[in-house]
């Protein structure tokens, strides 16, 4: 486990992934060889969520998110698997898996974390109603709202259950949707109202929350004022900053975000 917390920390600096997935090939190796089955599903989840997805395709997780998650409902993991289902969810949008595929996929998460009564329910079906969104199956165009799902609760719950990301990986998912939508403004917004907010999002999420933060800027560029400007090109230019060690690693995903925006 010991391998496994440091390379999730490894991954985090920019310029270590390598590393990082070293250690953590040796993390799953050790677990393989031991057999210790209590420890699988943290130390998988861990790899495919938080490290392999660095610098290795998004689609390779997938086997094992599956054995992590198999394996916790083997030994009935209420510490690491309810979390999985919202690291996987967000593994298989960054995939580009089809969004009917990709909803279809978070079900079984959705009812695990459901059935043991984690806060991390309201985490994974904030990725799945994004996907709704994008699909047109919400109350609005830029609303997640839907029959079993409000914001307002969802940030209610995220507050009240100590998970100050939750908010935060909210807004980044209505940025995004924001962006991919083409609504300028309310880009814009969510942009703004997420650079108030500390800076706490981990994993592959905190670099497409760069991204997106650069795009709306792009967007909003060329429709602003002279003196507007200069503050947008310094946001266009942050993102570049944050994406640019990430790139440097070698994730095709980050790298073709980086290029894009440096264009």
């Amino acid at each position: 486990m010991i391998y496994a917390f440091y390379a999730v920390h490894l991954a985090s600096l920019p310029g270590s992934v390598q590393r990082a997935l070293a250690f953590s090939d040796l993390a799953v190796a050790l677990d393989k060889r031991y057999g210790d089955l209590r420890w699988r599903p943290a130390v998988l989840s861990m790899y495919a969520g938080l490290v392999h997805s660095w610098g290795r395709p998004f689609r390779l997780a997938r086997p094992f998110f599956d054995e992590a998650f198999s394996t916790a409902l083997l030994v009935w993991d209420r510490r690491f698997a309810p979390g999985l289902g919202m690291v996987a969810v967000w593994t298989e949008i960054e995939a580009a898996t089809p969004i009917a595929k990709a909803r279809a996929a978070s079900k079984r998460y959705l009812d695990f974390t459901a059935r043991v009564g984690s806060f991390f329910s309201n985490l994974c079906r904030q990725y799945v109603q994004f996907l709704a969104c994008l699909e047109g199956q919400t109350t609005g165009l830029l609303s997640f709202d839907g029959p079993d799902f409000k914001e307002e609760e969802a940030v209610t719950l995220d507050r009240n259950s100590g998970y100050s990301s939750g908010v935060r990986q909210l807004w980044t998912l209505k940025l995004m949707a924001a962006v991919l939508l083409g609504q300028q403004d309310e880009a814009s917004q969510y942009s703004v109202a997420l650079r108030q907010m500390p800076t706490t999002l981990g994993s592959t999420i905190g670099a497409a929350e760069a991204f997106f933060h650069a795009m709306a800027a792009a967007m909003e560029y060329g429709k602003a004022a002279t003196d507007e400007r200069a503050e947008l090109a310094a946001a266009v230019d942050d993102g570049v900053s944050r994406l640019e060690g990430w790139a440097a690693d070698g994730q095709a995903t980050v790298l073709r975000r980086y290029q894009l925006v440096l264009a």
